[in-house]
């Protein structure tokens, strides 16, 4: 499952709420792990000119249950307000994943200039800005990366059936699992409660007082449990593509799927009255007749849904199955901005009976799920992924409870293949391959706050829809909620940016909503 996208976390200095900023150089670390410290260190990225942005590294206990044990180092990338202010609580930002790379995030908020310029405006123009590697990710130390055990098996799985690449991926993570518990690495201390405590332990070395909290996918779920623990600590919360303590998303994921396609069918109904149809007829002759397609990888990524990949192009033989065409149909409702040119794609793919955009997805879904590359790139830490979840929904949910919810809710054979490959089969932690220390029931309990909370869902999205989240309302006293006109973290958006900005500078206030309110179909 993909809960991803930019990742941020917390940060400031003692005394105010701006962040004061050291000198970027590297500073042996002195603190030992029953006591959380503070190091300076060069910051990895590529700093803009003139830019005041600098770098450090929490450490803490791996596990705060034995403070005296070993200790991970929590990167922070910090960005002073841009107008220079010191008295406007800061943003921290956190991240997806669980395990998303923030690099992405920080390049793009670090070059304040230019058109891509407005995500850190509309952050940081007036408040300092701080971008989290939690724990086990990206520049954090140790980053548990998989990449070892899944990078080599990419050419096999761009041209295997889906059973075979969710074997194949089960597989190596087990793998990967002994290797880190070989290094020594104990993986029950990256867990949720553990990243959470990060959070905390940061603004107390730091000694700030409050902060703003912009959370996405899965860092929707950490800024909740932040506010269940540490509500003293939050002025303000944005919870964007929301997943909610209480929901366990390895079983809800066949209500989401089902959610996204059908708003797609809804949304596209006025000038594409016969989508459902297509998709069903499509399902039925992949179901029927598999085909051979040749797909194209780009060495320098897969574009987007209206762009070609760049770099140098290779080509697999890919078998287009009704599965594969599900995890097209997925992918693409993750997007945002959204596909303009969905379901026109989908009609042709009827009329035409030609599926190469299937094959070209099936071989960059392939890239993700066997992913290759460490920190400071765009790889997700597969480890941190599987212990987040190994310690909570894993647990709390067997592979008996997810497949019989599918048999419940699915008639078709491609959809239920694919959710029972994508939350069951190709998981170590739901096999039960990546024990770790289960975290208390009570992880899972809703939150109830009068923390000033803009919810923010994606009409499209089938990772975390709208059916997942608005159950939460009722706990959240100080709310605001938005079902917007895209797909999975709306804040990709302008329209979007601006209610975030609206509601840190004017929590409990509900921002005014400019974005489009229809869909806008390519003909």
């Amino acid at each position: 499952m993909r809960f991803t996208w930019f990742p941020i976390a917390a940060l400031l200095l003692t005394g105010c709420t701006g962040l004061a900023s050291p000198a970027n150089t590297n500073v042996a670390m002195t603190a030992q792990a029953g006591s959380p410290g503070w190091e300076p260190v060069t910051c990895h990225h590529t700093l803009a000119p003139s830019s005041k942005t600098y770098c450090g590294y929490l450490t803490v206990p791996e596990r705060r249950e034995d403070p005296t044990g070993p200790g991970v180092k929590v990167y922070h990338v910090i960005m002073p307000a841009l107008d220079g202010a010191t008295n406007h609580l800061p943003v921290m930002y956190l991240t997806g994943g669980p395990g998303a790379s923030t690099s992405g995030a920080v390049e793009l908020f670090e070059n304040a200039a230019g058109p891509a310029g407005i995500y850190r405006r509309k952050f940081g123009a007036t408040r300092d800005l701080i971008v989290v590697d939690q724990r086990g990710t990206n520049y954090s130390i140790p980053a548990l990366y998989c990449s070892e055990e899944l990078a080599p098996y990419r050419p096999q799985v761009y041209t295997a059936d889906f059973e075979l690449a969710a074997t194949l991926r089960a597989n190596a993570l087990s793998r990967c699992r002994t290797r880190w518990t070989q290094r020594g690495v104990n993986l029950s201390g990256f867990d949720e409660y553990e990243v959470a405590a990060d959070v905390a332990d940061f603004l107390k070395v730091r000694n700030i007082p409050r902060v703003n909290i912009y959370g996405a996918s899965w860092g929707t779920r950490l800024t909740m449990q932040v506010m269940k623990k540490y509500p003293n600590l939050i002025n303000a919360v944005v919870i964007d593509s929301i997943l909610p303590p209480e929901l366990n998303p390895f079983v809800a994921e066949v209500q989401g799927t089902q959610h996204g396609i059908q708003a797609l069918v809804n949304h596209a109904r006025k000038d594409y009255p016969e989508l459902q149809s297509y998709i069903t007829t499509i399902l039925e002759r992949l179901k029927a007749a598999p085909v051979k397609v040749t797909g194209t990888r780009y060495a320098g990524g897969a574009g987007t849904c209206s762009a070609p990949g760049t770099g140098a192009p290779e080509t697999y033989v890919v078998h287009v199955t009704g599965d594969k065409f599900i995890d097209y149909l997925a992918n693409q409702l993750r997007s945002t901005p959204y596909c303009t040119n969905l379901p026109k794609t989908i009609k042709q793919m009827h009329d035409q009976q030609q599926y190469t955009f299937i094959a070209d997805n099936w071989i960059s879904s392939m890239d993700f799920s066997f992913s290759a590359g460490g920190p400071g790139g765009g790889a997700a830490a597969d480890g941190m992924f599987q212990s987040v979840f190994a310690a909570n929904d894993a647990f709390y949910a067997s592979p008996a409870d997810v497949f019989g919810n599918i048999l419940r809710r699915v008639t078709d054979a491609s959809l239920a293949g694919w959710l029972a490959n994508s939350f069951i089969y190709r998981e170590a932690s739901m096999l039960g391959s990546w024990p770790v220390d289960v975290l208390p029931q009570s992880v899972r309990d809703p939150v109830v706050s009068n923390i000033p909370t803009l919810m923010l869902v994606g009409a499209l999205d089938v990772a975390t829809p709208s059916i997942f989240s608005r159950p939460s309302e009722a706990g959240l006293s100080n709310h605001a909620y938005y079902e917007i006109v895209s797909g999975h973290a709306t804040a990709y958006l302008p329209c979007v940016l601006d209610m975030v900005e609206s509601w840190f500078q004017t929590p409990g206030v509900a921002p005014a909503n400019t974005c489009p309110q229809t869909y806008t179909w390519d003909r």
